[in-house]
């Protein structure tokens, strides 16, 4: 792996890389495979984890429940003043971060970031019985594939049980402080 990466960077530094592989010997589907290979291990293991996934997450999914919640409680306004639909842009490492976050709130497999690739929540609202009242579900979408089907109620439980409060962000972030705080209190001299 360390050759792969060295000449991953290589490439990257302007050299060129089908001289580098006929001179080398390396196949290229060989590489293209094993390139592949690294980027998925770099984006799922060394560039996040499940823990920085909720807490990169944590934003996103609070919005999503207050946007579903505020559409949920204005059903009964016929001027409709809250969005119907709401869009937000990302990068690979924000769809990293909500994957991690749902593989860890709801066991989801994660999914290979393609060049492209979307993810998107809908809540359906469906009437019971023609009694004027509704069920709320939550789908959850990869790329088009449906991966989650889940009443509104348990998405919500289980996205507020998920996400990290104030404090935990806190530890986390300043994890390297707050060990050093610790040390420096064990080295004091008790008297």
């Amino acid at each position: 792996v360390k050759d792969l990466i060295e000449i991953i960077i290589d490439h990257d530094n302007g050299k060129n890389l089908t001289d580098f592989l006929t001179k080398t010997g390396f196949d290229k589907e060989e590489f293209y495979q094993s390139a592949i290979e690294v980027k998925k291990f770099y984006l799922f293991h060394l560039n996040c984890d499940q823990q920085a996934g909720v807490l990169g997450a944590t934003p996103h999914m609070l919005d999503l429940i207050n946007y579903m919640e505020n559409r949920i409680n204005d059903e009964n306004n016929v001027t409709y003043s809250k969005p119907k639909m709401v869009i937000q842009g990302g990068h690979d490492t924000t769809l990293n971060v909500l994957q991690f976050f749902m593989q860890k709130a709801f066991n989801i497999d994660l999914q290979y970031i393609k060049f492209g690739a979307n993810i998107y929540f809908e809540l359906h609202k469906d009437e019971i019985n023609n009694t004027n009242k509704y069920n709320y579900t939550v789908k959850y979408f990869y790329d088009g594939k449906l991966l989650l089907t889940l009443d509104y109620d348990s998405f919500k439980q289980k996205v507020l049980e998920t996400v990290w409060n104030e404090e935990q962000i806190h530890n986390f972030c300043f994890q390297e402080e707050n060990d050093k705080n610790e040390q420096k209190d064990d080295n004091k001299v008790k008297v």
